[in-house]
């Protein structure tokens, strides 16, 4: 066991302690990783704030220091999209969260967009799903439903994906 993780399994016994150390740490890693994505796709801060929507250079600067902490999730999800990206927003054990901040490289940072993603490339020329994949891909997001899991829930309508069906029918034709 390393000499951090062990530091860190006794401090994470202090609440304020853990929470303290997690809320630094999601700021500084959300700072890293704008930059380690900047730096991976070749772009100044100033293409990354007009990808972003017009975002100036000094905020994307502001943005990639590891004590900014005023995050936003629209200002995420803007990131996202410049990044051709996916935002992930979850909650964590404290188990599965000291793995990963005591494992953490630069290499958990990268993220290849979209276009790089080895599982998305053309196979055999192909370019994109077949219609067959797409029809059957639809009929199974069209199936799915979220579960209404306490009576907090039970009130609201019960939710479908039925809006992807149409977004992929509208997409795919």
């Amino acid at each position: 066991m390393d000499e951090t993780r062990a530091r860190l399994l006794v401090e994470f016994h202090d609440k304020e302690a853990r929470t303290d150390y997690a809320d630094q740490f999601l700021d500084a890693s959300i700072a890293l990783q704008i930059a380690t994505l900047r730096q991976e796709r070749v772009l100044t801060q100033k293409q990354l704030g007009d990808l972003a929507g017009g975002m100036g250079q000094s905020r994307i600067s502001a943005y990639e220091k590891v004590d900014y902490s005023s995050w936003s999730v629209r200002t995420l999800r803007r990131l996202a999209k410049a990044f051709d990206l996916p935002l992930v927003i979850r909650f964590e054990s404290w188990g599965n969260f000291l793995d990963g901040v005591t494992k953490l490289s630069r290499r958990d940072l990268d993220r290849p967009s979209f276009e790089d993603d080895p599982v998305f490339e053309a196979k055999g020329g192909a370019a994109g799903p077949s219609a067959e994949y797409r029809s059957d891909s639809v009929s199974r997001v069209a199936e799915f439903k979220l579960p209404s899991t306490s009576a907090a829930f039970a009130s609201l309508p019960n939710v479908t994906v039925g809006a992807l069906d149409k977004a992929e029918h509208r997409r795919y034709g």
